[in-house]
């Protein structure tokens, strides 16, 4: 009886050691398998029986991934893990396991699945070999996880590249061409780098003779010889009459009846047409259909067109140009003088409209726009925005300069309501919220205080329009623009919340803050801030004498 109370206490320390083991075992368990279970993936293990391999483990990520459950995979299941692969990557994906194997080193895949519901998917595999003491492979352990959207963008990134890639060499090599055929071939042949041409037609379009020629129309791939013909009124007459886009994803039939379109020629389902511009002129239209199917195309498409037609307008007009300095220079031998001054004045104006258009606004607007689309950080995507919207201010004045026929002045009237009407636009702002109020006077700028003065009012109007009105405000915002004696002032207010001046002048965190003060520093500026009611800056500046590019 002595003894027995020592073993009484004991028994129940070592009973109480055992339960507390049991349980961290089991807190052990239970962490290892949410943390399994939490995985983007799932987590496997495949052992070898008789010279066969099995699955002995699968975690329940499997389902999400291939849609087949975990025990379809196992010695009794009905589903091998390699029925999954994609043919193309079987020999890779054996390849490189059985040199890590070989080599005794973890391996890392990527590969392509197909589901249990037919779609693709692509897999990226971490893996090593287990070894007995001997050395013997016994086992594989892993984890497979889904990087189909990483893919897919990594695809779509490489598409964008290459379309930059093309979109710069059209306008490095069909500057260089003078003859309108060569430079419709090249135009037909880099369209087939982005685009299936096979079903393509580029039409020309004389407006004296009200004719329209096809250099070029392939239906399958086969190039149709069709003569010119006057107007009717089909596809290419709409888009040269209303100068505008067009994508037709499917219903081709009924929105043609609506908009007055005669069906000329084989009907497809799918098509996208876009006019090639000179100015509001237009010389041609490119046009992509497909036969085969519907929603062939989409608006990222039709705006990769569009630009390459614009780079097409421009080379093509500038051949014409050319073309008449030509025919000038054999008509009028005898006024050689004439002729040679006249040649002069339109080669520098050629170099000029070169300068203007060389470096494309419009490609580089568009490529932000498509590259933002990749991004969800919306911060980023306000960065793209704001880049945007500074390269659309300069992107317009070039657009009026181009269409002005003295090619060195801008109505800044008409151009400061463009570059307004784009900004609320580009903001989501309505003018019944926000109402914006001109007192400009008629005011034309050369080239080289347009711009600057244009970047100011895109980086005020701007500010007003995300910082001046919180949500379902409304208000105005007022722009003034007139000369005092050889001064030019500027006047951009509003009556929002308002700011402090002083912290506002002494910000150099903001981009677009800085950007004012630099470009009116440029034109001998000077700014300066009320914001007793709201915010008013006031610029009093110079016109900038015209500097001629060469």
């Amino acid at each position: 009886m002595a003894n027995t109370k020592p073993e009484t206490k004991l028994s129940k320390e070592l009973n109480q050691e055992k339960l507390g083991a049991n349980e961290s075992l089991e807190e052990s368990q239970r962490f290892l398998s949410t943390l399994i279970s939490n995985l983007p993936g799932y987590v496997y293990r495949c052992h070898e029986e008789n010279g066969k391999w099995y699955t002995q483990f699968a975690s329940g990520g499997i389902y999400e991934l291939t849609g087949y459950h975990s025990k379809d995979f196992l010695k009794d299941g009905t589903m091998s893990f390699s029925r999954l692969l994609h043919p193309d990557d079987q020999k890779n994906l054996s390849n490189i396991v059985t040199e890590a194997i070989k080599q005794k080193t973890p391996y890392q895949i990527t590969y392509r699945i197909k589901t249990s519901d037919g779609k693709q998917k692509w897999v990226w595999e971490q893996g090593r070999g287990i070894y007995s003491a001997q050395g013997h492979l016994i086992a594989t352990e892993g984890f497979i996880t889904d990087i189909t959207e990483k893919k897919l963008v990594e695809e779509e990134i490489l598409k964008r590249n290459e379309e930059l890639a093309t979109l710069n060499s059209i306008g490095h090599s069909i500057n260089k061409l003078a003859e309108p055929t060569e430079i419709i071939a090249l135009i037909y042949s880099m369209i087939g780098r982005l685009f299936d041409n096979n079903n393509l037609y580029i039409a020309l379009y004389d407006e004296k003779k009200k004719e329209i020629s096809f250099p070029i129309y392939t239906v399958n791939g086969k190039q149709n010889e069709l003569a010119p013909r006057s107007l009717k009124n089909g596809l290419t007459e709409y888009i040269i009459e209303k100068k505008q886009p067009l994508l037709i994803r499917s219903d081709i039939t009924k929105t043609f009846e609506k908009l007055g379109i005669e069906l000329i020629g084989q009907k497809s389902f799918s098509l996208l047409s876009v006019p090639m511009l000179m100015g509001r002129n237009v010389i041609g239209v490119i046009t992509l259909q497909d036969y085969q199917k519907e929603n062939a195309f989409d608006k990222s498409q039709l705006e990769l067109l569009t630009t390459i037609a614009s780079q097409a307008a421009i080379a093509l007009e500038n051949s014409h140009l050319f073309a008449a300095l030509q025919n000038e220079l054999v008509e009028k031998n005898e006024a050689e003088k004439r002729i040679k001054a006249s040649l002069n004045e339109k080669e520098l104006l050629l170099q000029e409209i070169h300068h203007r258009v060389k470096n494309n606004l419009q490609i580089m607007s568009s490529l932000l726009r498509l590259q933002s689309a990749h991004f969800k950080d919306q911060n980023v995507q306000n960065i793209f925005k704001e880049s945007e919207n500074r390269i659309k201010a300069m992107a317009i004045i070039h657009n009026k300069l181009y269409t002005n026929p003295e090619y060195d002045k801008v109505d800044f009237n008409d151009y400061i309501r463009t570059l307004t009407q784009n900004l609320f636009l580009s903001y989501g702002v309505s003018t019944d919220s926000v109402n914006l109020e001109f007192i400009v006077n008629d005011i034309f700028l050369n080239i080289d205080t347009a711009i600057p003065c244009g970047l100011i009012i895109n980086e005020l109007i701007s500010n007003s329009l995300k910082y001046a009105f919180p949500p379902n405000k409304t208000g105005k915002i007022i722009l003034k623009m007139f000369f005092d004696n050889n001064d030019l002032i500027l006047v951009v207010k509003d009556d929002g919340i308002g700011i402090d001046s002083n912290i506002y002048m002494n910000n150099n965190e903001t981009l677009g803050l800085k950007l004012v003060q630099l470009l009116a520093s440029q034109m001998d500026g000077k700014v300066e801030i009320n914001s007793s009611k709201g915010t008013e800056f006031t610029i009093r500046f110079k016109d900038l004498h015209y500097k001629k590019r060469t």
